[in-house]
């Protein structure tokens, strides 16, 4: 199909081994001895061994993008294999009515672990906290016939868990409701944090209504994660009437426990979506932007004219504040069902509580669900015919895995992949040997598989040699060895890759004069490429090292300057050195200098503003304009410049 698109551009160059903010990872709770919510376990300071998306522009051209489609004479869904197989539109033909919030443009913001991340449609989110590494990557597409039923198979293998999840969907023959059945396998030897949420963007109706069958709720109020009453947790609030939420805020609900599991947003007529799943998906959440100028700002970045949105969630957890542990050699499947919600005016009018207990006794009374779940059983082993080929991260595994005479992944998936970002692994296999002539590596790994591979097979004259063993070192939280390792692949040739590790090695230790100076020696070697200049910014932010920061900038291509997130440094490198008048030229530039890629909760563009107006004025601003305002958090940063 054809939609607008910003351009996605290349994954970095370099290693993800400083990390991205997660406001999941810093999170406070009070909570009580039962709620078992595993609060922090499984979080990761980065997506290593993935590599940041973070070279993208907001420029939206059309462009061709895979589709797959399933439709009969009831509904219409449509998937994108190419970007984590979100499920992007779902209609129902009966009722003539769009199902989800579809966004009108394909636009990358900073908002998943790997930087890049789109708004819109259903993601199925596996494996870590926050959004899937597979965002914006494509994923295996297989189609199969099933009693005359067609299927979609979608399938990954996610690097970090080492695990594979597989996802069928079908339609419904008797009435508009696609169906999905989602698998979890865990083929290794140890238990692993799992993390699985399905997320559904779906319209923030003006007078619309949220209906979950729940009492309490667990949400971050005050700066710290406690449990509430549904549906009203604080006095002036009610969680059911969503568009009256003032701050961008999580519900996780409680559902009750012999209850169906479900959720709905429907608008005033009491039409909308209809969520259910079988008891594996243990929760339910409501995510909601508020209404804020910061909020309303974050809206508008996200698209281009589609409008305000909400998400409904469902997951295996009873938060998103931690994994859950998987056992080892365990396979775990659910199923779902997505389906127009019709609410009656008399439900309509009732309590929340009185229309939850009554939807959840009409879903009670029902079968679907179970026949769905026994469908998705009968045909998970089946094999598919694969369409669209994924990345090659499972077909490396497996040859791992042979080389060990451990058993194959999954055995009815097809893995087979010309992806080239394993290729030197797949060579060190095939040659017994570490052969490497890339100045940065095309696949990054913390295996202890590879790490006893290289001892048994150095390459004592190779300086990739050893810094593929300080990476992996530094993986196995052992930096003290990584740094020396470094050192001798440095010794051997100083490179703009081995540069940049040193620098952030250096940072860990808080040692910020010498890696500004090693990433300064990086900055001459990378040859502008900008992923690479990104990544040395941050370096020089986090070393508050404004000096070398001005002076590497001003060594940069044009092209390169011109870059977003390299002018926001510039200005805040000339505020700090004391050059205010030219900072501030540099955010008015235009309409206002319009960061690319801002991070989720990254006020930063909006405080420096207002730290350059004082300086200026002498007088520090208590709103900041619309187009720097992306605070969505809090009320009280209404604005009316």
């Amino acid at each position: 199909m054809e939609l607008l698109c910003g351009e996605l551009n290349k994954e970095s160059c370099l290693p993800d081994i400083l990390g991205e903010f997660n406001v999941q990872n810093r999170t406070k709770f009070d909570l009580e001895k039962d709620d078992e919510i595993y609060a922090g376990y499984g979080q990761r300071k980065t997506a290593y061994p993935y590599r940041q998306q973070d070279c993208y522009n907001r420029i939206l051209t059309p462009k061709k993008v895979k589709a797959a489609v399933l439709e009969n004479q009831w509904m219409c869904a449509e998937f994108l294999p190419e970007y984590g197989g979100r499920l992007w539109r779902l209609f129902d033909k009966k009722h003539q009515r769009e199902l989800l919030y579809t966004n009108d443009c394909l636009r990358a913001s900073n908002l998943a672990i790997r930087n890049a991340w789109f708004s819109g449609g259903v993601e199925w989110n596996c494996g870590v906290i926050g959004h899937t590494p597979f965002t914006m990557d494509k994923i295996f597409a297989a189609e199969l016939q099933h009693n005359e039923i067609s299927v979609l198979r979608m399938y990954a293998f996610e690097r970090i868990r080492k695990i594979v999840y597989q996802m069928d969907f079908w339609l419904s023959e008797t009435e508009p409701a696609l169906e999905c059945h989602f698998t979890l396998y865990n083929q290794n030897e140890f238990q692993v944090p799992m993390y699985w949420w399905t997320n559904i963007a779906s319209p923030l109706y003006e007078n619309g209504r949220l209906f979950v069958q729940s009492q309490k709720a667990y949400s971050h109020i005050g700066g710290v994660v406690k449990k509430v009453d549904i549906p009203c947790p604080q006095k002036g609030m009610d969680v059911s009437h969503y568009a009256t939420l003032p701050i961008q805020q999580d519900f996780f609900f409680e559902l009750e426990k012999d209850a169906p599991q479900w959720i709905a947003n429907v608008d005033s007529e009491g039409l909308g979506l209809l969520h259910t799943s079988t008891k594996r998906l243990q929760s339910r959440k409501l995510f909601v932007w508020g209404n804020t100028d910061g909020a309303d700002r974050w809206q508008e970045f996200l698209t281009d004219k589609a409008g305000k949105y909400l998400e409904i969630q469902a997951g295996i957890g009873k938060t998103q504040y931690g994994c859950i542990p998987m056992p080892a050699n365990t396979v775990w499947s659910w199923t779902e069902r997505f389906e127009m919600a019709k609410i009656s005016k008399q439900t309509m009018q009732k309590t929340f509580e009185q229309a939850g207990a009554e939807i959840g006794g009409w879903l009670q009374t029902r079968t679907v669900l179970e026949q769905a779940d026994a469908f998705g059983e009968e045909i998970r082993q089946q094999i598919a015919k694969t369409v669209c080929f994924g990345t090659g991260e499972a077909a490396l595994e497996n040859k791992i895995r042979k080389y060990q005479n451990k058993p194959l992944l999954v055995g009815h998936l097809d893995f087979a992949s010309n992806d080239k970002r394993g290729q030197m692994w797949d060579n060190c296999l095939k040659n017994n040997a570490f052969v490497c002539n890339d100045p940065f590596f095309e696949m990054d790994m913390e295996d202890v598989f590879w790490v006893e591979f290289l001892q048994r097979h150095p390459n004592l004259q190779s300086w990739q040699y050893f810094t593929a063993m300080s990476l992996l070192a530094n993986a196995q939280d052992d930096l003290l060895k990584a740094e020396w390792l470094l050192e001798q692949s440095i010794l051997l040739k100083a490179t703009a890759l081995n540069c940049y590790i040193k620098a952030v090695y250096k940072l860990k230790n808080n040692d910020f004069k010498q890696a500004a100076e090693w990433m300064e020696q990086g900055i001459k070697l990378c040859d502008n490429q900008l992923d690479y200049v990104k990544a040395g910014l941050k370096l020089f932010d986090m070393a508050q090292s404004w000096e070398k920061m001005l002076k590497v900038i001003n060594s940069f291509s044009k092209e390169i300057q011109q870059n977003s997130r390299v002018q926001f440094c510039k200005a805040k490198a000339l505020h700090k050195l004391g050059k205010n008048q030219q900072a501030l030229d540099i955010l008015q530039q235009g309409s206002g200098l319009e960061v690319e890629d801002i991070r989720e909760c990254d006020q930063t563009i909006g405080r420096l503003w207002r730290e350059i107006i004082k300086e200026l004025t002498g007088e520090y601003p208590d709103r900041v304009p619309q187009w720097f305002n992306f605070n969505s958090m809090d009320i009280k940063e209404e604005n009316t410049i």
